[in-house]
């Protein structure tokens, strides 16, 4: 539902801008449409905030987001339901515009872009994966990896860090205070006798709960005898 809602924005800004922009929109064609700046939340327009979160300032920059979007939804949407989902993109979003209007607040910049709430579904991902332990920590590890590739680009880039920074640290903290499946996943993945979240056909170890490839003797995590696996159906 997010990436339609978006899409359509942005069709809507497509079809509604001079043809000359439709291809890169202008600083005020994008403040036309509601993204964040100064002079206009000084105003008052603090639903800016909201709005600028399904705003993109060309094709390139929404399909780079809305292909982020999709590949965390696919892990992250199950994972929390889509209630709880749509909440932590909503809620953790708004945080992150605030951070970024706090930041660029005595400049004239121009903010868009659903990237901040994108990297809040980051750092809950990464608290969630954290809590489930040596089980989560191939997840865990790729989304960190995700929010420093994403942090180091925009630096070349000159991208909005503050906005990613803002969403990362939001959706961590919400994840850590209002996340409430934690225990319930590590008491699922127990009765898993394979760990998915660490390697596909993998040996559960009966100490720490890690997860090895097929035919170790020896637990790569904290070196506890495995049981003997079984050959891989073929």
């Amino acid at each position: 539902m997010l990436i339609v809602v978006n899409l359509i924005v942005f069709a809507v800004m497509v079809a509604a801008a001079p043809a000359s922009e439709r291809l890169l929109f202008s600083v005020p064609e994008a403040i036309r449409f509601g993204a964040i700046r100064t002079a206009e939340l000084d105003r008052g327009e603090w639903w800016r905030l909201f709005a600028a979160m399904f705003l993109h300032g060309s094709p390139a920059h929404i399909a780079f987001n809305m292909i982020a979007l999709y590949q965390l939804g696919l892990y992250l949407e199950p994972w929390y339901g889509s209630r709880r989902f749509l909440a932590l993109y909503i809620g953790c979003g708004l945080a992150s515009s605030a951070v970024s209007a706090w930041w660029f607040w005595s400049t004239n910049v121009a903010q868009l872009g659903a990237s901040g709430a994108i990297m809040a579904l980051v750092g809950a991902g990464v608290v969630s994966a954290w809590r489930l332990g040596p089980r989560g920590r191939t997840f865990r590890n790729s989304l960190l990896v995700w929010g420093v590739v994403t942090v180091v680009n925009s630096v070349i880039a000159t991208a909005n860090n503050a906005a990613h920074i803002g969403g990362f640290a939001s959706g961590a903290l919400a994840s850590l205070v209002f996340g409430r499946r934690g225990k319930d996943a590590i008491e699922q993945l127990s009765r898993d006798p394979r760990p998915p979240d660490d390697l596909a056909n993998g040996v559960t170890c009966p100490r720490c709960a890690a997860g090895n490839p097929q035919g170790s003797r020896f637990c790569g995590t904290c070196g506890a005898d495995l049981p003997a696996s079984s050959p891989t159906p073929t």
